[in-house]
């Protein structure tokens, strides 16, 4: 049998920390109201998607994303909150400026993604969080007797990043049966415009 899934992959909105361009990473911050109006914004275009399930990050402002976003379907579904899609912990760099950072990195002849501040996570720690919520969804949507699911998922951009360098890197979205395929499309939903890169 054909599996077919839908994933409509969102960032969050903007924060206050997201303004004034400074790491967040584990810090629990709310929506800015422009971040507000970003979501409503975006539950007023996907409105007419009729999610079977949708996930969001256990910080807030992934959560509060998704609930604005699914405030506007006619078919709203229950939110599962999953630690696993929470951005990446940036320990001692949190509430820094990101382009001091950038410089950090920089100084030690290491890439953003590959510079881990002390008591932060590695990318690969993200990674491996990435992989564990993948491979779960993939069971789930399996074990469901529909042909497709549509999935919304609410998490941040360096999770996202960590999808993509996933999925190019492994074929884990195949199902591991003979008498079975698996086909997942996504749409990324991400604006970086406020951090100004």
């Amino acid at each position: 049998m054909n599996r077919q899934f839908t994933v409509t992959l969102v960032r969050h909105g903007e924060t206050p920390m997201n303004a004034k361009r400074l790491i967040q990473g584990h810090t629990d911050t709310p929506l800015s109201e422009t971040g507000i109006k970003q979501a409503e914004t975006l539950g007023k275009h996907l409105s007419n998607e009729k999610y079977t399930r949708a996930f969001a990050s256990n910080l807030q402002r992934a959560h509060h994303t998704a609930r604005i976003i699914l405030s506007f379907s006619e078919n709203p579904v229950e939110i599962a909150v999953d630690k696993r899609l929470c951005e990446r912990g940036f320990g001692d760099a949190e509430g820094k400026y990101v382009p001091d950072v950038h410089e950090e990195a920089k100084k030690l002849g290491l890439q953003f993604h590959n510079f881990t501040p002390a008591g932060g996570e590695t990318f690969s720690d993200v990674q491996t969080r990435v992989q564990g919520f993948i491979c779960d969804l993939c069971k789930l949507v399996d074990e469901n007797q529909e042909t497709h699911e549509n999935v919304l998922i609410v998490t941040h951009g360096g999770w996202m990043v960590a999808l993509m360098r996933y999925l190019s890197l492994h074929s884990a979205l195949k199902s591991n049966s003979n008498s079975k395929q698996r086909v997942i499309d996504f749409a990324f939903i991400n604006n970086f415009h406020h951090l100004n890169l």
